[in-house]
């Protein structure tokens, strides 16, 4: 650059420009916390469906299994959630594309999810079989290990 380093030549700033948009801020490393930690929430949604269908869902189970269960099924299941959040949050930077992919995957996985607990409280007098429970717990966690193998091939620029 010039002795002036606030009053770059047109040829310094462009130079400057193409090599701060080719350089990388976050690493292979940030890039495998965040992908590890959205299959880690992935996976969670769907043992919380399994664990729903086990407890609340368990229509001949005694209450204190339905009711107790339940909470202590939450209580993991927000612990494994804060703990994939915090993995994540170690990883200093994130590749571009990362939060389209991360907000799509785990929305979808949420929506989902939701729909599950719907159709299992829609059925009052009937447990939803065990069959579809185990299909939607794996059809739950697709969108977010679809999203966490397109964060997997981001490039790190």
């Amino acid at each position: 650059m010039t002795e002036q380093f606030s009053n770059p030549t047109p040829d310094e700033a462009r130079r400057a420009l193409a090599h701060a948009a080719g350089a990388s801020v976050a690493t292979s490393a940030d890039r495998t916390r965040l992908e590890r930690g959205l299959i880690a929430i992935g996976l969670a949604v769907a043992a919380l469906v399994l664990a729903l269908r086990l407890t609340v869902g368990n229509l001949d189970a005694p209450g204190w299994i339905r009711f107790g269960g339940f909470g202590v099924v939450m209580a993991v299941y927000v612990v494994a959630i804060t703990v994939a959040v915090l993995a994540m949050r170690r990883a200093a930077a994130s590749p571009r594309g990362f939060t389209l992919r991360y907000n799509l995957g785990l929305g979808l996985t949420m929506l989902l999810y939701a729909g599950y607990v719907v159709a299992q409280s829609v059925r009052v007098d009937d447990a939803v079989p065990w069959m579809w429970t185990v299909l939607a717990a794996l059809v739950t966690m697709i969108p977010a290990l679809l999203a966490a193998h397109s964060i997997s091939r981001l490039a790190l620029r």
